[in-house]
């Protein structure tokens, strides 16, 4: 009987502590993730689409411009801090779109379209760099509602998007 009630508190104490390890763990990746991941709080709901591009861009070294011109909300940003390799640099245009598409979609009915423009520092065989526009994407509201954005993968959004463009000088190193 002594035996069994040891195995009793035990297996009681075991549950409570791994319940409590995981109410831990929970509440700090709540509190720890960045504030675009609560996609749901109201404090996003009633920004502006411009305020929550920069929110999910989120580095001032990008020198984010971004407006809605007739239903088209049009951003306009520099890749340079992301800008480590070529393969870098496009990885993190990839994931920005992934999130930042859906997001504004789902959140601004009066925007029928969104063109993301990205910009790099290259440099050309003499040796001197320039600032241009590499990238370029597009996608309408009617495409982007046939995506799974969660699971489409990054590198298949030139083929599905209304719209892409690549520098040619920006393709070769």
């Amino acid at each position: 009987m002594e035996i069994q009630s040891r195995r009793t508190n035990l297996l009681t104490f075991t549950l409570f502590l791994l319940l409590g390890t995981a109410a831990v763990l929970f509440c700090g990746a709540v509190w720890s993730a960045p504030e675009h991941v609560h996609r749901d709080s109201p404090s996003l709901a009633a920004e502006d689409p411009e305020k929550l591009a920069q929110r999910i861009i989120d580095n001032d070294d990008a020198h984010l411009i971004a407006a809605v011109i007739d239903g088209t909300f049009k951003v306009k940003y520099s890749l340079d801090p992301w800008a480590m390799t070529r393969s870098t640099t496009l990885s993190a245009f990839e994931m920005q779109t992934k999130e930042l598409v859906p997001a504004i979609f789902s959140r601004f009915h009066d925007v029928q379209s969104i063109q993301i423009m990205a910009a790099a520092t290259l440099q050309n065989i003499r040796g001197n760099q320039y600032h241009t526009p590499v990238l370029r994407i597009e996608f309408t509201r009617r495409n982007a509602d046939t995506i799974n954005w969660q699971n489409v993968l990054g590198e298949n959004l030139p083929r599905i998007a209304d719209s892409f463009w690549q520098d040619p000088s920006f393709d070769h190193p």
